[in-house]
C-alpha cells in the first residue's frame, strides 16, 4: 500500500510541476523531478510502512490468541 501511495505520488508530483511550468507561475523557473530525490522519498516511504505494519504485528504475536481476540491488549 506504501509502494502505491509512493507511486501516486510520484505521478501527482510530475503533474504538478508540469502544470506549474506551462502556467508560468513562477517566472523564469524550470522545474522537475529528481530522481535521487524521489528515490530517498520512496524508500523511507517503505520503511516507515513497515515500521508501523511489523512492530504491531510484532506485539500481537507475543500475545495468547484468546487475549487479543478479546481485546485484551496487556501483556
Amino acid at each position: 500500500m506504501t509502494l502505491v501511495g509512493g507511486v501516486l505520488g510520484l505521478g501527482l508530483a510530475a503533474l504538478v510541476l508540469h502544470l506549474l511550468n506551462t502556467s508560468q507561475f513562477i517566472p523564469y523557473a524550470h522545474l522537475g523531478l529528481s530522481a535521487p530525490v524521489f528515490g530517498v522519498g520512496l524508500e523511507l516511504a517503505l520503511l516507515f510502512g513497515l515500521l508501523s505494519g511489523a512492530y504491531p504485528a510484532y506485539k500481537m504475536s507475543k500475545l495468547p490468541a484468546n487475549q487479543a481476540l478479546k481485546g485484551r491488549l496487556t501483556a
